[in-house]
């Protein structure tokens, strides 16, 4: 069995983190930390999508968290299929910096994917969704 773990950076912050465990028939080809991958040391799985929304320290704030891995898998027929574990933020609509952020987050996972189906990937996904009060 192949695990890969995933923790939060933030010292002030050991609440978040994500694992994908495999079979050793589907070990990862490639695996990449955060949606944006600025705080992977060799990025290979690519596709960022369009990021120039984002200043490179929202990609590490939203990356450092912990929160999000992506790993790559070859499939029988040759193409590949990207899993995206994602913890999703949690934020009370009183914490407005809070909120920004996990709205930010999800812009970027959509960005991510949708960036991922157009370059012919496969993309499945495993989403813990905080929809825990109204945030708008």
């Amino acid at each position: 069995m192949c695990a890969l773990f995933l923790f939060c950076r933030l010292i002030s912050l050991f609440l978040t983190g994500v694992a994908t465990f495999c079979r050793n028939e589907v070990t990862p080809i490639a695996a990449e930390e955060g949606l944006s991958a600025v705080l992977t040391s060799q990025p290979s799985i690519e596709c960022y999508g369009n990021n120039t929304d984002f200043t490179i320290e929202d990609l590490e704030a939203l990356d450092a968290e912990g929160r999000a891995m992506l790993t790559e898998h070859r499939l029988d027929d040759g193409k590949s299929v990207v899993i995206v574990n994602v913890y999703c933020p949690r934020a009370d609509k009183e914490n407005k910096d809070r909120v920004d952020f996990k709205l930010k987050f999800y812009k970027l996972l959509q960005e991510r994917a949708e960036t991922l189906v157009k370059a012919g990937r496969y993309v499945c996904s495993g989403l813990n969704l905080s929809l825990v009060g109204n945030i708008l």
